[in-house]
């Protein structure tokens, strides 16, 4: 009786060994998909007309003007390339 349960046990996990095999036929190959253009998109890409790219390309575009009060132990440093301003905090130790 004991070798009857163990022989059971066996079947079930072939079978599930089987089925993870069969699920994951096929899955590896590499699928190419070409599309036809729609003819009513334009021929170029769109311009991108954000303040960065403006002035990348020579266009000077007014940034935006914005005011704020500083908190006590705060300082206002020149702004990085993808930022409008930027601030330095000093903390305890003279740590930034």
């Amino acid at each position: 009786m004991h070798w009857h349960k163990w022989i059971q046990r066996m079947h079930c996990v072939a079978g599930l060994i089987l089925v993870t095999v069969l699920a994951g036929c096929g899955r590896n190959q590499v699928k190419v998909y070409q599309l036809a253009n729609d003819s009513n998109s334009p021929s170029s890409p769109p311009t991108d007309t954000t303040p960065a790219a403006s002035s990348q390309n020579g266009n000077s575009t007014a940034q935006p003007q914005l005011q704020w009060t500083l908190p006590e132990g705060w300082a206002q440093v020149s702004p990085g390339d993808m930022s409008i301003a930027s601030f330095k905090v000093q903390g305890q130790n003279n740590a930034e």
